[in-house]
């Protein structure tokens, strides 16, 4: 769908994507100001993977900070990866990009400083994503210095919490959990080193004025 000033895409009554169209980078959606500290917490990545495609929004920002980065998307849905490269790639940015299933495709994948999730059908999450085993799987792709970045819709009470205690079992660190005002969703960060304070408002300040993140867009739990 289209208007004067944004397209957008929709799965069902869900808007999975948005982009304006007099500025492709510009982070829309409020839970991508979320996934942006992603570059704050593990600064100048250079192998990028993305889990779940989309619009291709994320991709658009990583273009503008991360040129030099070696990206990939994995996107199950070959009318999605249709959508991006018809419609929402106004600046033939080149990510590479695999049509395959997020729970198979990790097992080939290795070495990344970033890994982001953001991985959704209609309706909720793709039922890997409540399996102990699949994060044990993307821990063993990160490099020694590597970031987990996820964009969680909980469901369910305590989901959330069986989420970061899994995630400090395996790699013996908090993980960082960000909320979206007015949004269920939460973003959720883990390493196997520990995480920068996102309390220190300075640094994180003048990164998100850098990198145009409105901060007013998150809440850190």
């Amino acid at each position: 769908m289209q208007n004067a000033q944004y397209r957008w895409l929709c799965l069902g009554d869900t808007v999975q994507s948005v982009l304006d169209l007099a500025r492709p980078q510009r982070l829309v959606l409020p839970h991508l100001h979320g996934l942006a500290l992603s570059l704050y917490l593990r600064p100048n990545p250079q192998y990028i993977t993305e889990m779940g495609l989309g619009g291709g929004a994320f991709q658009r920002f990583l273009q503008q900070y991360t040129p030099s980065a070696t990206t990939l998307s994995v996107e199950f849905s070959s009318p999605i990866i249709h959508c991006f490269d018809t419609f929402f790639n106004p600046s033939d940015c080149q990510p590479i990009i695999r049509q395959a299933d997020a729970s198979e495709a990790i097992h080939h994948i290795s070495n990344q400083d970033l890994l982001i999730l953001d991985l959704f059908g209609e309706q909720d999450h793709p039922g890997f994503l409540r399996q102990a085993d699949f994060y044990q799987h993307c821990l063993r792709a990160l490099s020694a210095s590597g970031l987990l970045v996820l964009n969680m819709l909980p469901s369910l009470h305590g989901q959330l919490d069986w989420l970061a205690d899994v995630l400090r079992e395996l790699t013996g660190q908090t993980c960082t959990i960000v909320g979206i005002p007015g949004y269920q969703n939460k973003v959720v960060f883990a390493a196997y080193w520990t995480l920068p304070d996102l309390h220190e408002f300075a640094p994180l300040s003048e990164f998100a004025s850098a990198h145009h993140i409105d901060l007013n867009q998150l809440i850190l739990l």
